[in-house]
């Protein structure tokens, strides 16, 4: 079976209210500042809902762009290190394979 998706390239754009960058918002509503290797992620030309799927949506979307992503290694080191991030598609991993990957370098 072979899996092709459609991802149309739409650059992210300022929200209207406070002119940042969404993911900004998103970082700094939990307490985040952005790392500076997070300038060259693929992600910041999507938007931000597709890595943030609604409960029972498929992640795929996000997980195919994480794969093409220069700085994949890096933000999956990021998240994996951060239990704070509770939702949420960082590093091509879901918050249960991010807590799941703690729990292995744990042990």
């Amino acid at each position: 079976m072979s899996l092709h998706l459609q991802l149309q390239f739409m650059p992210m754009r300022a929200t209207p209210l406070t002119g940042r960058d969404p993911l900004d918002e998103v970082l700094a509503a939990i307490g985040h500042g952005r790392p500076a290797w997070q300038r060259d992620a693929l992600c910041r030309e999507y938007p931000l809902e597709v890595f943030f799927p609604r409960p029972g949506k498929p992640s795929t979307a996000a997980r195919v762009i994480c794969a093409r992503c220069a700085v994949l290694e890096e933000c999956r080191s990021w998240a994996i290190g951060d239990p704070s991030l509770g939702c949420g598609i960082f590093g091509g991993m879901s918050a249960s394979e991010r807590a799941a990957a703690r729990l292995r370098q744990a042990a």
